[in-house]
């Protein structure tokens, strides 16, 4: 599974996509590591690439903090609204899901 994730239309490394399934807790979730241009691959494992079908709660994780880097003021910060408080949800279809893009608002 992969996309490309970008806050206020500009993609963003340093941040990691993590998809947590809603409908099958005990499942582990699957992360991908965004690249200089936004994009990510979800991964089960180290070796083995993909995302739980079903209903997956999507949130943001900051590299180095949760807030960002606090020795660097213009550093982006992500909101807690699309980390650990995060509402937003995928639904991860059966076959390959691919463009699955997100464009999170920062103000």
């Amino acid at each position: 599974m992969s996309g490309r994730l970008t806050f206020n239309g500009k993609p963003i490394e340093g941040v990691e996509i993590v998809f947590t399934p809603l409908d099958q807790p005990l499942t582990r979730p699957s992360a991908g590591a965004c690249d200089a241009d936004g994009n990510y691959t979800l991964m089960f494992t180290n070796t083995e690439p993909g995302a739980t079908i079903g209903k997956n709660r999507v949130s943001i994780i900051q590299a180095d903090s949760p807030e960002g880097n606090a020795s660097d003021p213009k550093a982006l910060r992500v909101p807690a609204k699309y980390g650990d408080e995060s509402t937003l949800e995928y639904e991860v279809k059966p076959g390959r899901n691919t463009n699955v893009d997100f464009d999170l608002a920062i103000p």
